[in-house]
């Protein structure tokens, strides 16, 4: 299967489900900020789609993430809480 690039369309259509003032992620941007500056969809389309296609350019800080794991409820030294 042919990769087919990321459209202008498709960061905009994702952008305007994102929550506004949730914690960024590790580029520490709140979504708010992209929403506000549609002239940065451009760029960030033409990034998405260039890391995609030679997945080589992915910088670290993109694929790097904190996982907090939060016990469901009971005694949190049991595994399945």
């Amino acid at each position: 299967m042919d990769w087919v690039s990321t459209q202008i369309m498709e960061i905009t259509s994702v952008l305007s489900k994102a929550h506004k003032w949730k914690p960024p992620g590790s580029d520490q941007i709140q979504s708010y900020w992209l929403k506000v500056f549609p002239v940065s969809h451009r760029h960030n389309t033409k990034k998405f789609s260039s890391i995609m296609e030679v997945h080589e350019k992915v910088p670290d800080w993109l694929t790097t993430g904190i996982t907090y794991l939060l016990p469901k409820s009971g005694y949190s030294k049991e595994v399945r809480n």
